[in-house]
C-alpha cells in the first residue's frame, strides 16, 4: 500500500517532490531522525503506537502521515490534504496536542538545513571531524577539544597511504561508490 493510501488522501507537492529525490538517500538531513521508509512502514507504525500510548488523549487528526520519528519520543506529521504544502505538526510522548509546527514541509527543511549549516560551522570552528571510510561503512570521530587534536591541520589522514592529497576527493567519490553499489 502507498504512501497516500495510508493517508486517505494526496500528500503535498512539495513533499511528494522531496521524497521522489531524497526520500531513501537524505544524507545528513533529518541526522538522529528515522525518516519514513516507504518500503517498510510498519517499522514507523510501531514507533508511533508506543508515542501515542504515552500522549494519552492525543489522536492523529484523519490523513496523517507520519513524516518522521525522532529518537523514539516524538514525532513529526502532515495532512495528506494534498496542495502545494502544509504544515507539518511535532508531537513528543506525554503532550496531549502537538506542541509546535512549521508553517510548511518546506520551513521545516529550511530548519533543518540552518541546523546542519550550523552544526558544520561549529564543527569546523573546532577543527573538524575525521571521517573514515571503509568496506561498507562510514564513521566519524570527533576528538576531544582538551586534546588539541585538529583534523583540519593534519592534511596527511586525509587520505589513504600511497594516496596523493589531490586525489583524495577522488578516493571519498570512489568509497562512497562502493557504498551506494553495495546497499543496492
Amino acid at each position: 500500500m502507498g504512501a497516500e493510501e495510508r493517508a486517505g488522501g494526496r500528500l503535498p507537492e512539495v513533499y511528494r517532490t522531496f521524497l521522489l529525490r531524497m526520500g531513501r538517500k537524505s544524507g545528513e538531513l533529518f541526522r538522529g531522525s528515522d525518516l519514513l521508509d516507504l518500503d517498510r512502514p510498519e517499522e514507523t507504525d510501531e514507533v508511533v503506537r508506543e508515542i501515542l500510548n504515552e500522549s494519552p488523549g492525543f489522536v492523529l487528526p484523519p490523513r496523517a502521515h507520519v513524516l518522521l520519528t525522532h529518537q523514539g519520543y516524538s514525532l513529526q506529521y502532515t495532512v495528506a490534504e494534498g496542495g502545494f504544502d502544509t504544515p507539518a505538526w511535532w508531537l513528543s510522548e506525554g503532550e496531549t496536542e502537538p506542541g509546535g509546527h512549521a508553517q510548511s514541509f518546506a520551513e521545516l527543511l529550511d530548519q533543518e538545513l540552518q541546523l546542519m549549516e550550523k552544526l558544520h560551522h561549529d564543527q569546523h570552528g573546532t577543527g573538524g571531524h575525521f571521517l573514515e571510510v571503509g568496506e561498507g561503512y562510514l564513521r566519524e570521530t570527533h576528538p576531544a577539544r582538551v586534546s588539541e587534536e585538529r583534523p583540519l591541520d593534519q592534511p596527511e589522514r586525509f587520505v589513504e597511504a600511497g594516496e596523493s592529497l589531490s586525489s583524495s576527493g577522488e578516493l571519498f567519490r570512489k568509497s562512497l561508490g562502493k557504498l551506494n553499489s553495495e546497499e543496492k
